[in-house]
C-alpha cells in the first residue's frame, strides 16, 4: 500500500511539472491588425478588384506563411478597407505582387568572446509591393501607381517562439504602415483624375 501511494506521489509531481512546462510555452495572444483608424481612399470606378499574384512558396527561406497571419493576408484587408469604389464607368485592380519573408541565417562569432555571447542568429526580411490600376471599358489601362516597402530585422539566439512572433507582427505593422503611406502619395500623384 505504501509504495502504490509512493508511485502516485511521483506521478502527480511529474504531472504538475509537465503541466507547468506548458504553460510557459503556451503562444501569447497576439492584437489583430485593422486598419479602421484610416480615411478609405475613393476612386471614382464601378469596382475594384483585388488580385493576389503572390504566391507563398511554402518552403525555406521563405517563413511568411508561418505567421499568425501571413502578410499576404494582412495586405488583402488592407486593400480591401483602403480602396472604395464611388461610382463611374472605369474599375481599379489593386494587385499585390510581393508580400514575402524571408529568413536568413547569420553567421556566428566562434570566437572565445562570442560563445559566451547571446548573438544574433537569424535576420528577417519583408517585402512588399502593390500596385493599382485604373482600367476603361474594352480594358485599356488608363492610370497606374505603385509602391514598395521592406522591413528588416534580426532576432537573438535564444529568442522563443513567442518573442519571435511578436518581432513579425511589429514588422508586419511597421511595414503597412510604410505601404499605406507610399501608396496614398502615389495615389494622389498618378491616380488624382479618380480620387474623389
Amino acid at each position: 500500500m505504501q509504495r502504490y501511494f509512493k508511485h502516485v506521489s511521483v506521478t502527480l509531481v511529474l504531472l504538475l511539472t509537465l503541466t507547468g512546462c506548458e504553460t510557459s510555452i503556451k503562444s501569447t495572444e497576439q492584437a489583430e491588425l485593422t486598419f479602421t483608424n484610416l480615411v478609405p481612399l475613393r476612386l471614382n470606378v464601378a469596382s475594384i478588384e483585388v488580385q493576389q499574384t503572390y504566391q507563398p512558396p511554402l518552403t525555406k527561406p521563405n517563413v511568411d506563411h508561418l505567421f499568425k497571419t501571413p502578410p499576404v493576408q494582412v495586405m488583402t484587408n488592407w486593400a480591401k478597407y483602403r480602396f472604395r469604389a464611388n461610382g463611374g464607368t472605369d474599375r481599379a485592380l489593386v494587385i499585390i505582387k510581393n508580400a514575402s519573408v524571408k529568413q536568413v541565417i547569420l553567421k556566428k562569432d566562434k570566437s572565445f568572446t562570442g560563445i559566451f555571447t547571446q548573438q544574433q542568429s537569424r535576420r528577417y526580411d519583408m517585402n512588399a509591393e502593390i500596385i493599382v490600376k485604373i482600367i476603361g471599358p474594352g480594358g485599356v489601362q488608363k492610370a497606374v501607381a505603385s509602391a514598395i516597402a521592406k522591413r528588416s530585422k534580426t532576432i537573438r539566439e535564444d529568442a522563443n517562439l513567442n518573442q519571435r512572433d511578436q518581432i513579425w507582427f511589429t514588422m508586419e505593422e511597421r511595414l503597412m504602415d510604410d505601404l499605406n503611406k507610399e501608396i496614398e502619395a502615389k495615389s494622389r500623384r498618378y491616380l488624382g483624375g479618380w480620387l474623389n
